[in-house]
């Protein structure tokens, strides 16, 4: 699913060429460059409700949900890939950060199962064991700044498709670099404007 429609993009590109017989070629590139931003900065900028995901525990006491993110956390269990799986008390796990992010929503899980002490002393450490999240996933809105980075990265592909491949002007060739922009690639225009979403 894109995270602009054609008309976000072509009001940007602001590029009259661009008639409908681009159409089929914008979907293609909306979709592509949104699924890029999202893998890049490993954020859910849209919502989906009362999902269950699998995480795998690498210890330390902490689930981290990515690449998705919790808006609402309706139910934690662990050991759901065995025969005796079993869900958490509501006063068992903490969805963090506590305030949430600007966008408001949770990026990782803290806590332990029954029996192991009261949070936070309880020494349990959640090592690697299947755990399943159920709740509401991703930002409500894509944020401003994100789509435009979609938009930029759309726009840096019409500007500059060829990159830094071979041209040939009949006997004359020559080869062009581009400071890494080479057409199908996140434009830098685009990471800087997704530098606050990134996750470390």
């Amino acid at each position: 699913m894109g995270l602009i429609d054609k008309r976000y993009a072509r009001l940007v590109l602001n590029n009259d060429a661009l008639d409908d017989t681009y159409d089929e070629l914008l979907d293609v590139l909306i979709d592509a460059y949104s699924e890029a931003v999202s893998d890049y900065t490993e954020r859910q900028f849209t919502p989906t409700d009362d999902v269950t995901y699998d995480f795998r525990s690498a210890g330390g006491g902490t689930i981290d949900l990515r690449p998705y993110e919790l808006r609402a956390l309706t139910g934690v269990s662990y050991y759901t890939d065995t025969t005796t799986p079993t869900a958490l008390g509501t006063d068992e796990w903490r969805a963090e950060p506590r305030q949430r992010t600007k966008w408001g929503t949770y990026l990782w899980l803290a806590g332990f199962p029954v029996g192991r002490g009261a949070w936070p002393s309880g020494a349990y450490t959640w090592n690697d064991i299947q755990v399943s999240v159920t709740g509401d996933w991703g930002m409500e809105t894509v944020p401003a700044t994100v789509k435009l980075a979609v938009a930029a990265c759309v726009d840096n592909f019409f500007r500059n498709s060829a990159g830094a491949q071979s041209q040939a002007l009949g006997a004359l060739s020559f080869s062009e670099a581009t400071q890494s922009e080479e057409g199908l690639e996140i434009c830098s225009a685009a990471r800087r404007l997704l530098r606050p979403f990134v996750r470390y």
